[in-house]
Formats: structure tokens, C-alpha cells, sequence
């Protein structure tokens, strides 16, 4: 879901990629990632996770995603997928409520 918008290691950019106004905030600082991850950012397609997680999942997210600028897409794809179901798990219970 993610990284759709702001890629990942071996993900080329789309045309979706391309075609994004504002372009997809890169994340420097591991306070300020929490913050948009937990709150969201108006204007944006960046919903705000914390309606759903916990700030130790939230602060978990963060961890992984300060490595990732240093990954190779070999050892991305050797991750364990735990934050992905996570992410996953979130929109479940996100669209369970707007039934």
C-alpha cells in the first residue's frame, strides 16, 4: 500500500508514481515519520494510522522503515512480511467500521 506512493527497494517508479502532486514526502527524521503515520496528512492520500494502531505498532513501522534506505531489494524482499499484515489487518478493521 505504501509503497505504491513512496516505492521500496526494486520498486520502479509508476506512472501513478509520476503523476502524484504533491510528490510523496521523504521521511527523515523518526519523530516526525510517527507523527505523519499516527495523524495522517490532510491534502493527502496518507491516512491517519493511529485510529487503529497502537503507538508501539506505529513506533515498529518506523524502525522498519528507517532501514529501508538502506536495503537492497534482495534483502527487502527477504523481510518478514509481519508489517504488511499489520498494515493489512488495519484496513480490515477499517472497512469493518464503515459497514
Amino acid at each position: 500500500m505504501c509503497a505504491q506512493c513512496h516505492l521500496a527497494p526494486g520498486v520502479d517508479k509508476s506512472e501513478l508514481y509520476e503523476g502524484l502532486y504533491p510528490q510523496p514526502p521523504v521521511f527523515h527524521k523518526p519523530e516526525e515519520t510517527f507523527w505523519i503515520i499516527k495523524n495522517g496528512l490532510k491534502i493527502t492520500e496518507i491516512p491517519a494510522r493511529g485510529i487503529y494502531n497502537s503507538d508501539e505498532q506505529i513506533s515498529d513501522t518506523v524502525a522498519v522503515l528507517s532501514k529501508l534506505k538502506d536495503m537492497t531489494p534482495e534483502q527487502y524482499n527477504k523481510q518478514p512480511r509481519l508489517l504488511v499484515a499489520r498494515l493489512f489487518i488495519s484496513i480490515g478493521i477499517f472497512f469493518k467500521n464503515l459497514i
